[in-house]
């Protein structure tokens, strides 16, 4: 992974970021970050480091996150987040009707 790294970095540094309007909780290190230049680091990062799901997932917790959506195919993640968090309210988005149902849970919520 370190040469795919290396061409994710030259790539990631032609782009141009701004401060994120929505800090984020980065797996790598399961913290809040918005800085650009700090975005750009953890993002390659993340391709050669540790995930730290179990850490992220319950700082989004702290954080007062109590939904989560996974967006694509399968529900590994949700599944892992569901042992996370027992308790919490968890969508898979994985075709069209399945967003459709989800925007009519979440405009009602």
């Amino acid at each position: 992974m370190a040469s795919a790294a290396d061409r994710f970095t030259v790539a990631w540094e032609k782009i141009p970021l701004q401060s994120l309007r929505l800090p984020q909780v980065f797996n790598g290190d399961a913290e809040i970050h918005a800085e650009p230049l700090e975005v750009r680091r953890l993002m390659v990062g993340q391709l050669t480091g540790p995930v730290r799901w179990t850490q992220s997932i319950r700082r989004l917790q702290q954080l007062g996150a109590d939904a989560f959506v996974e967006v694509g195919p399968g529900r590994a993640l949700t599944g892992l987040v569901k042992k996370i968090i027992p308790g919490a309210v968890l969508h898979n988005i994985d075709d069209m009707s399945s967003l459709h149902g989800f925007l009519q849970v979440a405009t009602h919520a």
